[in-house]
Parts: C-alpha cells; structure tokens; sequence
C-alpha cells in the first residue's frame, strides 16, 4: 500500500471512529447495535426482531437525511475522491452553519 493510500485509510478510519463517538454522545442508550434498553426490552423473538428492524430503519433514515444535507452542502462524494477529507469537512461546516441557522 502506498504511503498516500495508507493516509486516506487512516484519516477515514478516524473520522468514521470521531462519528460514532458523535453519536454515542448524543444518545448514550442507544449502542452500536441497536439495542433496546433492558426496561423495554420485547419478551417475545418476534418482537425482538421487530424492535431490531425499527432500530435499523431509523438508522438508515437518519443516515440518509445527514447524506441529503451534506450533498445539499457541496459534498460529492464521487466527484474528486482526492480531495475527500477536505471536501467532507467543508460540507460538514456548511451544513452545520445552515442547521445553527435554521434553529
């Protein structure tokens, strides 16, 4: 692996680990897994995996918005992945500028 190839996969290592500290800070109930706190937990299997998919689905709606916001922003991800980093950054201020601002 070059020494470029190298820098993108821990810089991308490291904002994915920043990301899910992000989240885990801003829901401390909710773990990487989707789980259920004990006190609600479904007694049944079925309803055990129903509480996993709805977990799931939210996850995925929430990740779908934060993409929509940031494309809104000017992040392309295809575009120019040699600038991705910088590209990610800058939409991610944009965005958070906008959010601050709607609020």
């Amino acid at each position: 692996m070059s020494k470029n190839g190298f820098f993108v996969l821990l810089t991308s290592t490291a904002m994915l680990m920043t990301a899910a500290t992000h989240v885990m800070a801003q829901d401390p109930q909710a773990s990487a897994s989707g789980a259920v706190p004990s006190s609600e937990a479904p007694s049944t299997k079925a309803q055990r995996k129903q509480a996993r998919k709805e977990a799931r689905k939210q996850a995925r709606a929430k990740t779908s918005a934060e993409m929509k916001s940031l494309q809104g922003a000017g992040y392309q991800p295809m575009q120019t992945p040699t600038d991705y980093p910088q590209n990610l950054l800058n939409a991610e201020k944009k965005a958070g500028a906008a959010k601050a601002a709607s609020q």
